[in-house]
């Protein structure tokens, strides 16, 4: 399965990427805790959360393994138009083989850029490609191997997906009327 996905050559971003990444990993720490009040804002299966930058979030669980979270964060780079996607996986995948991701036809690859006490991420920059799948496919597909090499397939539903794009390019959702 994975080895049907191709790599996509993407912009060096690496300053702004690990900057925007920092910002994500204690950002979602805060929000996790509930110590910092964010703007919520939903887009479909998404969520949005501004405080005062905004980021796109859906998350996924397996009923038969509580403990087992996967998620994807999407935020604009302060100082660029780019988006950057971060998938974040639990513990346990294994790194040298690249994540897959497939949209439709829209097919790439990504490395894990991080490994912390609660999981690895991947961090990317979206490509007009994927921005174009984005807008005309129900899902996105993400391979990825475990410890024990087995090839692995979430899947994230894009219901809404493409209003939050728009939104979190202007700039974020405006807070809701209480």
């Amino acid at each position: 399965m994975i080895n049907q996905f191709k790599t996509a050559a993407t912009k060096n971003h690496r300053h702004d990427v690990f900057k925007w990444l920092t910002q994500c990993l204690f950002g979602a720490g805060l929000l996790a805790s509930g110590s910092v009040h964010a703007n919520e804002t939903s887009f479909g299966d998404w969520k949005m959360f501004c405080q005062p930058d905004c980021v796109l979030t859906q998350n996924l669980t397996d009923p038969a393994k509580p403990g087992l979270r996967f998620a994807v964060q999407m935020a604009k780079v302060a100082e660029s138009k780019a988006i950057v996607v971060q998938l974040n996986f639990p513990l346990g995948v294994y790194l040298q083989k690249p994540v897959g991701v497939a949209i439709g036809q829209y097919r790439t690859e990504v490395p894990m850029t991080v490994c912390l006490p609660g999981g690895c991420k991947a961090v990317f920059e979206m490509s007009a490609e994927m921005r174009a799948a984005i807008l005309n496919q129900p899902v996105m597909h993400v391979g990825f191997f475990a410890t024990d090499e087995k090839p692995n397939k979430i899947t994230f539903l894009l219901n809404g997906l493409a209003a939050g794009l728009t939104e979190l390019e202007k700039g974020g959702a405006k807070p809701s009327p209480k």
